[in-house]
Formats: C-alpha cells, structure tokens, sequence
C-alpha cells in the first residue's frame, strides 16, 4: 500500500449508515441560507489550498505527473470530516446550508462533495495548458481526452476513498438529483440520474465496507461544473439507504448535543437497525 494511504488510514473513520435525505427547496429562508452557508464556506476554504503548479516526479529521464502527490494536494485530506453530502450540483445553495447548520449545531465536519469539482477543473486546465496545447487557444483533441480520463479517474478514486472514511452518507435528493422525467416511464421501477457522479457515489455507498464506529453505542447490537447537452441516464439504486424526513431531520437539528459523536448517536437512534432490516448496514 502506497505510503501516503497507509499513513492516513489508521486515522480514518469507517463508514456506517447512510441516510436519503428529502427536504424541500424553499424550506430554509434566504436569511438562514446566507448566514449558514457563509460557516460551510469558511469551514471549505479553511481545508482547501492554492495551487500553483503541477507535481511532477523524473523517472527514467522524463517528466511524469506524480498522481499520488496530486492526490495529496489537490483533494482534501481524509480524516477531517464525518459526513459525506452527496449533492446534486444545482443544489449546492442548499447543501452548502445544510453543512453550515451540521457544523454550526453539532460542530459536524460535512464534505460537501462539489468542492472538489473547482480543483478538479483548475488541475484539468493546469494539464491541458502544459501538455495538450496545440497553439494559443487550441488543443489537441486526443491529448485532451487522455487528460481529461486521467483526471476524473484522480477524482473518482479521491470522492471514494472520502465516502469510505466518512461515518455517515447523507444523499441530498431532489428534483435535481434525480431525473423525473426518466422516472414517469421507468420500467425497472428505479429512480434515475443524470449525474454520472452521483450514480457513482451512490454505487460506492453500497457496495464499500461497513464498520460500526469505535465509540460505545446504545443500538448497535440491534448503517455545471461538467455540463454537457449529452445526456445519460444511470439507474439510481437507493433501498441501501435509510429514507430521512423532513421532520426528523429538523428533529434532529434541533436536539440538544454537546459533541458531533453525540449527535451521531442520537441520528441512528432516531433510525435504529433492528426497524430498517432490509438495509445492508444501512
């Protein structure tokens, strides 16, 4: 195991539960949406770095991108954070609310997940200006099509190691998220995406390992940035997750918990396992 990896991975959390989370659009006022996502953006920008130029190790005489040190530098570190928000990217008003009310209520570190897609487009253009540029303005079509699979394949790989290492998986679903158009004559009676990324995430959500956490807890015994006008529909699987209503959530939010362990606590509590044994851990 590469040594970057194995240095961080004692200190990682395991993911436990994961929870589709249903609000809706207009249930936070502009006043709560300003003054929360203002905490998020703080919290975001606090974890985040600027880049300045490519890592590049020598091998054999010839200049090689060094992918585990863009990994490293580029993407956020791993074990910051205890929930992973998965999000459609025109949501991300609402997201970014929700982590700030996360933080700000339970002092809950939440990776909200487009804050890697900025980083992800800057290391793209970093790329393409130093290696796929034909002349001023143009680019190599093929050069930029390898570029561009190296740096999602970098980004994928970053967005499912984080949901590994996060405890909790919140699946932020609304129209956005999710294709109703596709869903009205949907024979396979699955919920669909537009989004390759949050079919991705949610893939990964059900099919990594899950670990109950450390800690002692009372129920354990008993889980634009890429637009395009090509479109693909993916078959959203989402039984593995615990359905969140809008009650519960503001339920939950409104609790009284001295730590983000404790909030934790209290959130599976609210959906213990023993009343959700369809779900793989979930």
């Amino acid at each position: 195991m590469p040594e970057f990896f194995e240095n961080n991975i004692k200190n990682y959390k395991k993911m436990y539960r994961g929870f589709n989370l249903e609000l809706d659009k207009d249930i936070f006022s502009d006043k709560e949406i300003n003054y929360y996502s203002r905490i998020a953006e703080t919290e975001i920008s606090d974890s985040m770095k600027n880049f300045s130029h490519l890592y590049i190790s020598i091998f054999k005489d010839k200049n090689i991108l060094d992918a585990k040190q863009i990994m490293k530098e580029y993407f956020p570190q791993y074990n910051r954070f205890d929930i992973f928000l998965s999000h459609s990217h025109n949501d991300l008003n609402l997201a970014l609310t929700i982590a700030g009310m996360l933080k700000k209520e339970f002092h809950l570190n939440v990776f909200v997940d487009s804050i890697v897609w900025k980083n992800c487009t800057d290391l793209l253009r970093s790329i393409d200006n130093e290696y796929c540029r034909i002349k001023k303005g143009s680019y190599d079509y093929n050069k930029r099509n390898y570029s561009t699979s190296h740096v999602y394949l970098i980004l994928m790989n970053s967005l499912n190691m984080m949901i590994d290492e996060c405890e909790t998986l919140f699946f932020l679903n609304t129209p956005n998220s999710i294709s109703l158009e596709d869903n009205l004559d949907n024979l396979d009676d699955l919920d669909r995406t537009l989004s390759p990324w949050i079919f991705s995430e949610i893939q990964t959500s059900k099919i990594i390992r899950k670990k109950i956490p450390n800690r002692n807890i009372p129920l354990m015994e008993s889980t634009n940035c890429f637009s395009t006008d090509l479109k693909i529909s993916y078959p959203l699987e989402l039984d593995h997750l615990t359905e969140m209503s809008q009650d519960d959530f503001f339920k939950w939010i409104y609790s009284d918990y001295n730590n983000p362990n404790k909030a934790l606590d209290g959130l599976y509590e609210i959906y213990p396992l023993e009343k959700h044994s369809n779900i793989n851990r979930f």
